[in-house]
């Protein structure tokens, strides 16, 4: 019996990873962890992000069939393989993949997230899914098809980027060429300066090394992993998502997302002290990221310190609604009624819900100091 092997129909060929090998040997038991350990231990060019990916969505659904989903996968290869035989030009292969994927499958972009979002065997059954797992599949296609399809990640983004071999050793982001996909409008290409911008938006330095270039196979999978951690943390497997987020740092030290991840789970264990490490890490490497600054507040005793990475968070991000909530009782716990009635209209503003009875204590604690 083979367990999660990889048929290459295109190749006649059955390929069986040699952590599965090594997971049937008598007294050598692994857990799915270490099955994703043993396949990153893989030179580079050998990495399926497609199969590391669903690997990951057994580690979070062991009941799923990875051969039945891998299968799905191989089809969606063969159909795009039919079509773009003959073609030459990266744009028209790009093209023809876009109308097989979003045309002829149907496959939708999401704008809302949702925590299992990143996973190829929710985008298979659902046809709805994110940037994540459409760049998944996206790699997916260009490891199968020996494409130079790589992953490019920006804060809380990534997209797929078309990026010639020969270029790739002397990448600059400004001056090579190549094509940017972006899965989250039906594959359409955007210029570099679109992503620049989103930088910018978002407060974000360039110089970050994680961010703007073509990432390394491994380095989109720790990216992966970063999500299946904060994954698990839903599910409640506190010490499963830290040592994935751990891992995820290991492969990307300077993921900022994995570190407040990373921070999340570690407050959700009552390490109130390892979680301050960790965001205070992520906000390091990304000054501007608003989610870890108000983790950060939510794990400080003074209320002093609240107020402070509270009214960060809100300064770099005002739609974090959160952050404006956690304010709210922050100044009403020292007593400053008036900033939490301004904060409270704030939220309210923007269409975020505070609990009315928080807001009938303000207002009277306001009419008696008048």
């Amino acid at each position: 019996m083979i367990l999660f092997g990889k048929t290459l129909p295109w190749m006649g060929l059955i390929i069986i990873p040699l952590f599965i090998l090594a997971e049937q040997l008598p007294g050598m038991p692994q857990t799915d962890l270490m099955v994703i350990e043993d396949y990153l231990s893989q030179p580079d060019s050998e990495i399926d992000i497609g199969y590391a990916n669903l690997l990951m969505g057994k580690v979070l659904n062991p009941l799923i069939d990875i051969n039945f989903f891998d299968g799905e996968l191989n089809a969606i290869v063969n159909i795009v393989k039919k079509q773009i035989r003959r073609d030459k030009k990266p744009q028209k292969i790009i093209e023809k993949i876009n109308a097989i994927i979003f045309d002829q499958y149907n496959f939708e972009a999401l704008a809302e997230p949702y925590p299992e979002d990143f996973l190829l065997d929710n985008l298979i059954q659902s046809k709805k899914g994110r940037c994540m797992s459409l760049v998944a599949l996206y790699s997916t296609l260009g490891y199968r098809l020996n494409l130079p399809i790589e992953g490019v990640c920006v804060p809380e983004h990534i997209f797929a980027r078309w990026v010639p071999e020969e270029k790739k050793k002397r990448f600059s982001f400004k001056k090579n060429k190549h094509i940017n996909i972006e899965t989250t409008l039906d594959g359409i290409e955007l210029s570099d300066k679109y992503y620049l911008n989103m930088l910018n938006n978002l407060k974000a330095e360039a110089e970050n090394p994680f961010f703007l270039r073509p990432l390394s196979k491994k380095e989109v999978i720790g990216a992966y992993l970063s999500s299946l951690g904060s994954a698990l943390r839903v599910k409640d497997r506190f010490d499963k998502s830290i040592a994935v987020c751990k891992l995820a740092i290991s492969i990307n030290e300077n993921d900022a997302e994995a570190w407040n991840n990373l921070g999340i789970s570690y407050r959700k264990k009552g390490l109130n002290e390892l979680a301050v490490a960790s965001y205070n890490k992520a906000i390091k490497i990304y000054p501007n990221f608003a989610e870890a600054w108000q983790n950060l507040g939510s794990v400080q005793a003074s209320n002093m310190e609240r107020i402070r990475c509270f009214k960060k968070a809100v300064t770099i991000k005002p739609s974090l609604s959160t952050a404006w909530k956690n304010l709210v009782i922050a100044y009403y716990e020292i007593q400053n009624y008036e900033l939490a009635w301004t904060c409270a209209n704030r939220c309210r503003e923007q269409g975020h819900f505070i609990p009315q009875e928080l807001l009938r204590k303000i207002q009277f604690k306001l009419r008696s100091e008048r």
